[in-house]
């Protein structure tokens, strides 16, 4: 065996071990992070498939982008190879491994030197997009983001012989002479924005490292690395692939999930289950007395905060390298346990090796398993809401995150297998929980459907409790039908669905005396299956709790055009638009007969309000006994004499069409200072989205207010407010 260590550029293709060429890795190669960002599922991936460095909302790409879509969702590093193992394995040393993890960075414990693999162009990690960012103004400013979501290659999508709107790629060696390559696949219409699928190839090249390389420095740059090597020509045995693997939530839109112990379920182990997922849904939270599922915020009205749930989804594994038949009884195994990470160190270990082939085949660790006729091969762990405990964290050795391993594989040197996979989200829109939070918070929370999950009403429940939590696992259904459709997408179409015509080039929203309007491009009407567009609003905030169709014009209405008034809107609220470009799915190649498909709202929204002009400015002489304050007296806590979805807006009306509006307090002092200049009758008390403040930017205390209105000409008024904290 020749152990000798040969660099190459990182620039070259990685060839068969019969071309006798190596790569030398260096250790500190940026760890680049792409957002998959084109519909409501988003998540961050890495080109070293490790834990990516965004981990909040705070990755927005626009200000207040984060109350808009399902963030937090974890992250594709699930995706990863962190669990996967192979048996008698040769090391470069000549030392064989009965068990060993697979993985690809010299050290688990730091991952100080990653094996991230380049492409031919030098990059390693392609990201392209099909679409531009929509351009939208708003009262005259772009208030879309300029970020570009990815390189713009539709052309090289098109390649790959698929419709996706995004697609990422990244490769990584491992120790055992495996390269993994990650292909992403997402779409950003509706029905199918909640979901991307992943393939992961993974080919046995015959070269990679051992537990005793030698760590170099490069003195230039002071960079640790070491070199890769040819292995010892040999088939992989005993392949297991960890499937991703699922945890709790972290984020939907700006709330964080304080729930970290979920139920986590395995389903497609019995025979004629039609999905194979593992997936996750709200459970009780440790430590609260009160009824806490879908973590109702009592303090606005019982609104439910967590009302989703995370899959991953099997789609298709082989039977073998030989028999590329998609094997319906994989993944063979499914659990949970508790941190199994034991062993030190933790890669070139037996005690770690023999620990982790335990947790995943040994029916003397993984205990209760199922077993009966109907059960499908290999070792299948008791489901957790199956097992009669009326919280997770009741269980023995609860874990928050499970996994499933395809598997064993034989891959002989030069050859590869692939898997296919959903991950995604699923549950309750945002309006279902928002009307499910105040019934339950009101005592008259009803469900008359039948349960999805098999969780047995606990004797602390009253029936609106119970009734809530029902809803909340309706997510159950809602996972299983999304990944029915990534199936879909897959088998049937080979990514390659239909989908909705391009969105929009741009977007314009203006405010006119009596209304506003919205005016755009035409480009996607040279789609051949263009039907229209369709116009949807929200009041009081950019949230999807509250946008609804307002208009619909299409050729089958005959109404088609490229702008729209609205004047169906209220003196005072806040307003925020997107407006949709629409075909309609029909014929055998539709999911749904009939169904309207519609370009991804992601590419489209607006993140600045627009309000409703009644009226310009009154005229000199006309004004002082008009111009009010509202509401009057300000009271934080009364909304409903406050403006929808607004809490802290307080109104100047009936003004002049310029003046400088003086605020002082009832002391004297002059804390806030507002010119009026566009010529409008309306004017609020507001900076940069937040209201209420003063010029120093505190906010406001309760007490007795005086406004003084001045214009050019120097007429004056004064009004007197209150403002209640």
């Amino acid at each position: 065996m020749n152990n000798k260590k040969v660099k190459i550029t990182l620039s070259k293709t990685l060839l068969p071990i019969w071309g006798l060429l190596f790569v030398s890795l260096n250790a500190q190669i940026t760890v680049k992070d792409v957002i998959i960002r084109v519909g409501r599922y988003q998540s961050a991936v890495t080109n070293d498939m490790a834990r990516s460095s965004i981990v909040k909302p705070g990755w927005s790409l626009k200000p207040g982008e984060s109350y808009t879509h399902v963030s937090g969702i974890p992250h594709m590093d699930n995706v990863s190879i962190d669990y996967s193992m192979v048996q008698n394995w040769e090391d470069p040393d000549g030392r064989v491994w009965k068990d060993i993890t697979v993985f690809g960075a010299q050290s688990e414990e730091t991952r100080d030197i990653r094996f991230n693999l380049p492409f031919n162009d030098g990059t390693y990690i392609h990201n392209y997009v099909r679409y531009p960012q929509t351009i939208v103004t708003v009262k005259g400013k772009i208030t879309s983001s300029s970020v570009p979501r990815g390189e713009l290659n539709p052309e090289a999508i098109d390649a790959l012989g698929t419709n996706a709107d995004q697609y990422v790629e990244n490769k990584m060696l491992t120790n055992v002479g495996l390269e993994f390559t990650r292909k992403i696949y997402a779409w950003s219409h509706f029905q199918d924005n909640n979901y991307v699928i992943v393939e992961m190839i993974v080919k046995n090249v015959g070269f990679g490292f051992g537990p005793n390389q030698e760590v170099k420095t490069d003195y230039h740059t002071w960079k640790s690395y070491i070199d890769s090597v040819k292995l010892p020509e040999q088939t992989i045995h005993g392949f297991l692939y960890g499937l991703p693997k699922i945890r709790y939530l972290e984020f939907i839109g700006p709330h964080q999930i304080k729930s970290k112990k979920p139920w986590i379920v395995h389903y497609g182990f019995r025979k004629g289950d039609s999905l194979r997922m593992l997936y996750s849904y709200d459970g009780q939270m440790e430590g609260k007395q009160d009824d806490r599922i879908g973590e109702p915020n009592l303090a606005d009205g019982g609104v439910l905060n967590n009302y989703l749930g995370h899959f991953q989804s099997l789609i298709y594994a082989p039977k073998s390298v030989n028999d590329r038949t998609d094997d319906i009884t994989q993944p063979h195994y499914t659990g949970y346990n508790q941190n199994w990470n034991s062993g030190n160190p933790k890669i070139w270990s037996d005690e770690k090796g023999a620990t982790m082939r335990g947790f995943i085949t040994d029916p003397n660790i993984v205990a209760p398993h199922y077993e009966g006729p109907d059960i499908l091969p290999e070792l299948h762990q008791v489901n957790m809401d199956e097992r009669g405990y009326s919280a997770p964290y009741e269980i023995p050795n609860y874990y928050q995150w499970a996994r499933s391993h395809a598997g064993p594989y034989e891959i002989p040197l030069g050859d590869s297998i692939k898997f296919v996979m959903a991950i995604g989200s699923g549950g309750l829109s945002p309006q279902k929980a928002f009307k499910i939070g105040r019934d339950w918070m009101q005592g008259k929370c009803k469900f008359e459907g039948k349960s999805s999950s098999p969780l047995v009403k606990p004797k602390n429940r009253d029936d609106n409790d119970w009734a809530k939590d029902q809803w909340v696992f309706t997510v159950i259904d809602s996972m299983k039908k999304t990944a029915s459709r990534a199936a879909w997408n897959y088998n049937k179409h080979k990514l390659k669905i239909p989908v909705p015509p391009p969105p929009l080039s741009w977007l314009n929203i203006e405010e006119k005396i009596g209304g506003i309007k919205l005016s755009w491009s035409n480009n996607a009407e040279s789609d051949p299956n263009f039907e229209g567009y369709r116009i949807y609003r929200a009041q009081g905030a950019s949230d999807t709790t509250l946008y609804s169709l307002i208009s619909e014009l299409s050729k089958r209405k005959g109404n088609l055009a490229n702008s729209y008034f609205d004047t169906d809107i209220e003196r005072g609220p806040d307003y925020y638009y997107y407006v949709t470009t629409f075909r309609i799915s029909t014929g055998q190649e539709a999911y749904v007969d009939g169904e309207i498909l519609e370009s991804g709202r992601n590419y489209i929204e607006a993140f600045s309000p627009v309000r409703k002009v009644p009226k310009a400015g009154l005229q000199s002489g006309n004004w002082q006994d008009s111009v009010r304050v509202v509401p009057n007296p300000f009271n934080y806590a009364a909304r409903e004499v406050q403006y929808t979805r607004t809490p802290n807006k307080l109104l100047f009306v009936n003004l002049p069409p310029k003046c400088t509006i003086r605020i002082y307090s009832e002391n004297g002092n002059l804390i806030k200072t507002i010119e009026h200049n566009d010529g409008k009758a309306d004017e609020q008390w507001e900076t940069g989205g937040q209201y209420l403040l003063t010029d120093s930017g505190q906010r406001v205390v309760s007490g007795i207010y005086i406004a003084h209105i001045q214009t050019p000409k120097g007429e004056t008024q004064f009004l007197k407010f209150v403002i209640v904290r």
